[in-house]
């Protein structure tokens, strides 16, 4: 007795009826173009899936680099306003010149986060609402998989 997962025309009978059979050997072959068809579909839906996801990882990346950056940039501007001040104080520099290091200082200061991770956290509910969609790109594709080979039926016993 055989039976199939899938419904389908057969394409090839690779036995006889009274022949001895090994397990493991391929004994029909149904079509199957339908569902190789369903399989290149969700394979594409799972590429797009995690192109979504590496461009998200992406921008956090960049974020944390941008953050990174920013964070020197202040306190290489408050090494030099202190730096400024000290000079100023001994008449080093003119009145201009500390200004300009005041105004540079100011601006990082009011520019700067207010608390961690702000830049990259917008990053974050799109990251959360992609990995469902990938992960349910991958069992589409693994189920799609298991339809393709479905379309071969091999022999469970040895027997005739």
């Amino acid at each position: 007795m055989l039976s199939s997962r899938i419904t389908g025309q057969i394409l090839a009978v690779h036995f006889r009826e009274g022949d001895r059979v090994q397990t493991g050997q391929l004994l029909l072959e149904i079509d199957n173009r339908e569902a190789a068809a369903q399989l290149r579909k969700v394979q594409a839906g799972l590429r797009e899936a995690q192109e979504m996801l590496e461009e998200v990882e992406r921008n956090i990346q960049a974020a944390e680099s941008a953050k990174e950056a920013a964070e020197a940039n202040k306190t290489l501007a408050i090494s030099t306003f202190k730096r400024y001040q000290t000079l100023l104080e001994r008449r080093s520099v003119s009145p201009q010149e500390f200004e300009e290091v005041q105004a540079r200082q100011s601006g990082h200061h009011r520019g700067g986060e207010t608390g961690p991770g702000k830049c990259t956290g917008r990053f974050w509910p799109r990251r959360n609402r992609c990995w469902p969609k990938w992960s349910s790109a991958n069992a589409e594709v693994n189920q799609s998989q298991l339809s393709v080979g479905y379309a071969q039926i091999a022999s469970a016993i040895d027997g005739l």
